[in-house]
């Protein structure tokens, strides 16, 4: 698992990214953060450059995969942020490992209610580019609202060129089947109601990802829920809005 550190000091934090993304999500956050924590962010399996698996991972044995990293880099106690994919690591690691975590953090996620209907599949990475321009026009309409700096990174540590000089996304499409237990769906809200750290949820204002009635639900399973929302942001919340989401995260750490 490839992995990203900052700071040498203060409080534990590790970043999970979110589908596509990888570690340096978190680059301008763990900077201005980096002054008074240490930050952690790892690249998830089959994502950024870390190993990919010909077959999806389970849920289970990534998050442990994630935990064994987090044991290695001496991260103690640290407070969990989960961004999207990442929050769903977020909540199997805090209800099967509650005493290793401080707080989580799920940024624009929040498991589904039986009354969403029908799961909307993923969409996967799209054709290899076949120059760069082609590739940053894509990414200028993907990210249109990613800060010029977020935009910017996510091009540089997102692709990847291959030997017959087209330009591809380096998450493979066998990474997007993760809420998945041997190949079946597994129901994210068994894990949700073992939770008992402090939880923050960071809905993008804009974001269609979160419904009224996923937040409700967490309201009423998670003891110490905690809820706000980021005007104007997407569901790329650190990326759209890096000040407002960094705002937010030191000010639910310094809660008692």
């Amino acid at each position: 698992m490839h992995y990203l550190e900052w700071g040498s000091s203060g409080k534990d934090i590790v970043a999970l990214h979110s589908m596509l993304m990888n570690a340096h999500d978190f680059d301008i956050f763990a900077r201005s953060m980096s002054v008074d924590y240490r930050v952690l962010a790892i690249d998830l399996i089959g994502h950024g450059e870390s190993v990919k698996p010909l077959k999806p991972v389970s849920i289970n044995k990534h998050t442990d995969v994630i935990r064994d990293v987090i044991n290695q880099r001496r991260f103690m106690k640290p407070i969990l942020i989960g961004h999207s994919v990442g929050g769903i690591h977020g909540i199997v690691y805090a209800s099967k490992y509650p005493d290793e975590l401080d707080k989580l953090i799920l940024v624009d996620f929040a498991p589904r209610v039986s009354t969403e209907g029908n799961i909307r599949r993923r969409t996967p990475p799209p054709k290899p580019f076949h120059s760069e321009k082609q590739a940053r026009a894509y990414f200028k309409r993907r990210f249109r609202r990613f800060t010029e700096e977020a935009r910017e990174s996510a091009f540089k540590y997102m692709l990847e060129k291959v030997s017959d000089g087209t330009i591809r996304f380096k998450a493979r499409r066998e990474s997007l089947e993760v809420n998945t237990e041997s190949g079946k769906p597994i129901d994210l809200w068994s894990f949700v109601r073992d939770i008992r750290v402090p939880v923050l949820l960071i809905k993008g204002g804009d974001s269609p990802t979160i419904t009224h009635e996923r937040i409700e639900k967490m309201k009423e399973t998670i003891e110490d829920f905690h809820f706000v929302e980021v005007k104007g942001a997407t569901h790329m919340v650190p990326q759209d809005a890096p000040k407002e989401f960094e705002k937010n995260v030191r000010k639910f750490i310094k809660m008692k």
